[in-house]
């Protein structure tokens, strides 16, 4: 989780401000947060959402570790973790990233609107596909460090238990 809060300060969602349409902010992208180019302002908006996030899935992977500690946990933890990625899938495909087409034919930058129900009226938005490749790749990283580090602590309590004594 600190990892990725400090991913995410670190290069925060920029606007461009255009000149040539009385600086309408138009979303550009990921910058390094300490050298962000002329003309780029930090999306607050989004940065906050990306935060939140980050701190409501750590919270609940937190709260679902400690409670499963003492409680055999082969092959329980993998499935929560499993059935968690396929909750954070299923709510970044029923809420993918939007861009206005409106604002696309003012500017010749692509501009992110927000996240819109997939379901709903889209006809006068796009599909913002880089950012939706970004979350899903960030979901599928975070989901497999998770599995390692619960892999690995599965792996420590078995040579454990392999070196303690029979008891007789």
């Amino acid at each position: 989780m600190l990892g990725n809060l400090a991913l995410v300060l670190l290069f925060p969602p920029c606007d461009y401000l255009s000149l040539a349409h009385q600086w309408l902010p138009a979303f550009d992208g990921f910058y390094f947060a300490l050298d962000l180019p002329l003309n780029r302002r930090i999306n607050q908006d989004f940065l906050t959402l990306e935060v939140l996030v980050i701190l409501i899935n750590g919270s609940l992977g937190w709260l679902l570790i400690n409670h499963a500690r003492g409680i055999d946990t082969r092959g329980r933890m993998t499935r929560g973790l499993i059935g968690f990625l396929i909750l954070n899938l299923m709510l970044v495909m029923l809420f993918p990233p939007f861009s206005d087409y409106r604002s696309l034919s003012r500017s010749v930058i692509p501009s992110f609107e927000g996240f819109y129900f997939v379901f709903g009226d889209n006809s006068q938005r796009r599909l913002v596909d880089e950012v939706l490749y970004i979350e899903i790749a960030m979901l599928l990283a975070n989901a497999a460090l998770v599995w390692l580090i619960i892999r690995e602590s599965d792996m420590q309590d078995e040579m454990l238990e392999r070196r303690r004594p029979a008891v007789r």
